[in-house]
């Protein structure tokens, strides 16, 4: 799998800059509203939480509540959009189902780059945010990577199965907004997990997402190293995924042609 992903990075890569462009097409400020959207969120989120409702997250110190739901924010956009890309990634792309020579299942890993290129944007949104209001940026804030490689494994596992679902099932766009509107609120984005009753949290910590958004917080906030264990798990979650979505994505991928 690994292998073969690589010996098409060109295609995939290319295909990433086509999907970014195409997003802004015609538009006068082009790719710029790439990070303009995501500018205006925290100021949005700034007005409303730190000067009108004045609300603090309960744990994080001196942290401002913006910054701490904007840096859960942060990988939820790209999952949630590499994830609702995915669902439609093959019927956008009917021209290229029935050339037999033509990898197909490079569209899901399209769509989880996509997503996770857009997250960078708002990413840098963040980091000015974070300097800004506390000023300090922590070193650790270069070990992201080891976060964001178990989370861009886990978002491909599951895109190539909603993008194989997405052939056969038609309101897979539908079904997967409604899924995500539930998981992110299982999710500690914008609440502290210490809110959750101990006896319950142990749902809330077996969520890939949820040592996702821990890490991303531990790195960028508290300086901190992630917790290991919890990234463990995310990293193993992520590739038993892979491996399962990405095998039923060349099974089922057979019959795409005979369906679109």
């Amino acid at each position: 799998m690994v292998r073969k992903l690589y010996s098409h990075r060109e295609l995939i890569f290319s295909f990433v800059k086509r999907s970014l462009l195409s997003r802004y097409r015609g538009s006068f400020l082009g790719l710029l509203w790439s990070f303009i959207n995501p500018l205006f969120m925290l100021l949005i989120y700034t007005i409303t939480f730190s000067f009108l409702f004045k609300i603090r997250p309960t744990s994080g110190g001196d942290i401002p509540y913006t910054i701490f739901l904007f840096t859960g924010m942060v990988p939820w956009i790209a999952f949630s959009e590499g994830l609702s890309f995915s669902t439609g990634v093959i019927l956008a792309n009917v021209n290229l189902v029935k050339k037999t020579v033509f990898p197909l299942e490079v569209l899901p890993v399209v769509a989880t780059l996509t997503g996770f290129i857009h997250s960078l944007f708002a990413l840098i949104i963040l980091l000015g945010g974070i300097l800004l209001m506390t000023h300090t940026l922590h070193w650790t804030l270069l070990l992201l990577p080891v976060v964001m490689i178990p989370q861009l494994i886990f978002t491909a596992g599951l895109c190539w199965l909603l993008a194989s679902l997405g052939v056969f099932i038609r309101d897979m766009l539908q079904i997967i907004g409604l899924v995500l509107t539930g998981w992110m609120f299982m999710t500690p984005i914008m609440y502290p997990v210490e809110l959750i009753p101990g006896r319950y949290r142990w749902i809330w910590t077996i969520n890939p997402m949820y040592g996702v958004v821990e890490g991303y917080r531990d790195l960028l906030l508290h300086g901190a190293s992630p917790h290991w264990k919890m990234l463990l798990l995310v990293t193993s979650a992520g590739v038993i995924f892979a491996i399962l979505g990405y095998l039923w994505f060349m099974k089922t991928k057979k019959a795409f042609a005979e369906v679109v």
